[in-house]
């Protein structure tokens, strides 16, 4: 794992080989700051080397985690690798010493970019004319709020093609007119960065219309998986669902290794068996016995038991204690909007933190989900002893 995100990008360099592609736009956050990780940089030496001998152009900004700022090794990189800098730069697109398309672009100067660094951005006269930023685009609020920018901006800009970083998934933001992309991150980081990560593949033909094809190039694939354990009432079975749900995970994967967190959810006949200490952890352990971890892999990250009691919960909720009360006032939160908000107003504080963000935004499922596992847990502490 710890050559994973190399390995990811060594694939996409690979692949520009493969392909013959006319260059390699990074938008970003190459490297961490922070780690000042000379290896990492030396890999991009040699990836950027190894463009240059096939006569493949690479076009550089830095983001937030790398800025120009941060530079730490004066490593020397080929004529052919183009880092632009903190004002906007134009940079001309050749096949064959024809003219086929224009890169503009700027990087971060400094970690922490408030202002909004598209509006500097004009498309020149170009037969395709590209736009490389690293950005916030629409105030996602699960990402930092640097270089922030909106849709009409980019729109206003007259490019044909805007290549983004800073989000960490893949997603094709507008197809055409312009096509706006964030190609994500070649390998997912960390639980939070499930599903396929790669780049995109872009074809353009003659009448400017564009082809983005995502390849994904993660060395692992993180994966959560949720398992309904409702209708489990033994041990074994548990585990032999496990494994079965795996074993999908593994055809899913395609002979990656995936590194799978499991949530155990439903109102359990095993639900209180495992309450005990370290049951999960066991259960993760006994799953993980069975790989093979010096090749492609299903490993489980964690089992977390996310279980709810199996109780009555009708006939409690008909009685007339403070159980009966509590029952009523979850399900009213379940299903009353007012009730919903309350709860997210209650949150608040919390999901306002620095440390929070990015980490969890909650929707109504969201806000459903913990309303239903804080009702959960006061039926726990709230039900009759022997119950």
């Amino acid at each position: 794992m710890r050559d994973a995100t190399l390995t990811a990008f060594r694939r996409v360099v690979d692949l520009c080989l493969a392909e013959g592609v006319d260059c390699l736009l990074l938008a970003g956050d190459l490297t961490t700051a922070a780690e000042k990780s000379l290896r990492a940089q030396l890999e991009l030496q040699k990836a950027l080397q190894r463009l240059a001998e096939a006569g493949i152009e690479a076009f550089l900004v830095t983001g937030n985690h790398d800025p120009l700022s941060s530079r730490s090794a004066a490593l020397r990189w080929p004529p052919t690798a183009h880092l632009l800098g903190p004002e906007p730069e134009h940079h001309e697109l050749r096949r064959g010493g024809e003219l086929i398309g224009t890169v503009s672009g700027l990087s971060h100067a400094k970690p922490e970019v408030r202002e909004n660094l598209a509006q500097g951005l004009q498309a020149p006269a170009s037969p395709f004319a590209i736009a490389l930023l690293h950005c916030n685009l629409g105030g996602r609020a699960t990402h930092e709020p640097y270089a922030p920018c909106s849709l009409d901006d980019l729109l206003n800009s007259r490019f044909d093609y805007w290549a983004l970083g800073h989000v960490h998934a893949p997603e094709i933001v507008r197809a055409a007119n312009p096509t706006i992309v964030y190609a994500g991150s070649p390998q997912g980081l960390d639980i939070n960065e499930t599903g396929p990560h790669g780049c995109y593949h872009v074809v353009v033909d003659d009448a400017r219309l564009v082809q983005a094809r995502f390849v994904e190039t993660s060395a692992a694939r993180w994966c959560a998986v949720r398992v309904d354990v409702a209708e489990v009432d033994r041990e074994q079975a548990l585990v032999d669902l496990l494994r079965e749900r795996l074993g999908q995970v593994r055809d899913e994967v395609a002979g990656r290794t995936a590194l799978v967190r499991v949530r155990l959810e439903g109102r359990a006949p095993l639900h209180g068996w495992l309450q005990g200490a370290q049951r999960c952890t066991d259960l993760a352990e006994e799953l993980r016995d069975a790989e093979d971890p010096t090749g492609p892999c299903v490993w489980v990250e964690s089992v977390v038991d996310d279980t709810r009691p199996l109780v009555d919960l009708e006939r409690h909720r008909a009685g007339q204690d403070l159980l009966a009360d509590f029952l009523r006032a979850a399900e009213q939160a379940e299903i009353e909007p007012e009730a919903r908000a309350a709860v997210r107003a209650a949150l608040q504080p919390l999901l306002d933190r620095r440390e929070m963000r990015g980490v969890w935004e909650p929707d109504d499922a969201g806000l459903l989900q913990v309303v239903r596992r804080a009702a959960d847990l006061g039926v726990d502490l709230l039900l009759p002893e022997g119950e």
